[in-house]
C-alpha cells in the first residue's frame, strides 16, 4: 500500500546488474577454458585460488588436459553437430524429461496463485505470501546444495517429487472439498503450498541442472542445453496459456 510501489520495486531491480557489472572483473575465468586455449599457467593459478590448500592442483590440470585430448581424438576440433547430440539418446531423454516434468509439476502455477491461496487463510497482504514462498525457496535450495553430494542426485529428486505430489493432493482436496471452515482450509492450503515449494527447491529445481550437466560429455553440452531450455520454457509457456 505504497504510492507507486511497483515502480519502486522495479527500480530496486537495477541494483543487482550494477553490482554484477562492478564485480565482473573479479570473476575468475574458467580453468578448463584457459587450459583448453593453451593458457596453462593461468589455468593452474585459477585452480589454486579456487581449491583448498591441500588440493592436488597438478592432478586436476592433468585431468583437464586428458579430457581435452580425448575430445580432440574422438571428434577433432570441429564444433559438435546436432547429429552428434541426438546420438546421445539416453542423455537427451533424461535431460528433456527433467526439463519437461520440472515445468509440468506446476511450480509456476502454485507460485503465481500463492497470494490467492494465502488469502484463504486470512492473510490479506500479498507481501506475506511472496516473502514466505521466497524464503522457503531460498533456504531449502541452500540445504539441497549441502545434501547433494552426501545423498546423491536421484534420492533428493525423488524426495522432492514425493513432497510435491503429497502437497498437491492435499491442495486439491482442501480447496475443492473442504469448504466448511475457510480458516482451517486456508491454513492447510498455505502449509501445503510451502511444502510444495520446498519439494521443488530440494529436488527438481536445482538438481535437474546438475544431472543434465553430468550425463552429457562437455563437447555436446552447449547445444543440448539449448534444447533443454527450449523444452523448459516451452512447457512454461504452455502452462501459462492454459
Amino acid at each position: 500500500y505504497v504510492n507507486h510501489g511497483w515502480q519502486i520495486v522495479q527500480a530496486f531491480l537495477v541494483v543487482p546488474p550494477i553490482v554484477m557489472t562492478v564485480m565482473a572483473s573479479h570473476v575468475y575465468e574458467s580453468p578448463k577454458w584457459l587450459i583448453g586455449n593453451g593458457r596453462i599457467d593461468e589455468g593452474r593459478e585459477v585452480v589454486r585460488l579456487l581449491r583448498a590448500d591441500d588440493h592436488d592442483v597438478e592432478e586436476e590440470i592433468d585431468e583437464i588436459l586428458r579430457e581435452k585430448k580425448d575430445e580432440e581424438t574422438s571428434s577433432g576440433d570441429m564444433e559438435a553437430t546436432w547429429a552428434e547430440v541426438f546420438k546421445a539418446k539416453r542423455a537427451l531423454i533424461i535431460g528433456c524429461g527433467l526439463m519437461f516434468f520440472s515445468a509440468m509439476t506446476g511450480v509456476n502455477s502454485v507460485i503465481f496463485y500463492s497470494t490467492k491461496i494465502f488469502s484463504f487463510a486470512g492473510f490479506d497482504q500479498a507481501i506475506l505470501a511472496t516473502t514466505s514462498v521466497g524464503f522457503v525457496n531460498f533456504i531449502v535450495t541452500i540445504v539441497a546444495a549441502y545434501l547433494t553430494d552426501r545423498y546423491g542426485r536421484k534420492q533428493l529428486i525423488l524426495l522432492g517429487v514425493i513432497m510435491q505430489l503429497c502437497s498437491l493432493m492435499v491442495l486439491v482436496i482442501v480447496l475443492s472439498l473442504y469448504n466448511s471452515n475457510e480458516s482451517a482450509q486456508g491454513i492447510i492450503a498455505v502449509i501445503a503450498t510451502l511444502i510444495f515449494v520446498g519439494g521443488f527447491s530440494v529436488g527438481l529445481g536445482p538438481l535437474a541442472w546438475v544431472v543434465m550437466s553430468e550425463v552429457l560429455p562437455t563437447r555436446l553440452r552447449s547445444k543440448a542445453y539449448g534444447l533443454f531450455l527450449s523444452i523448459n520454457w516451452g512447457s512454461n509457456l504452455l502452462i501459462a496459456m492454459l
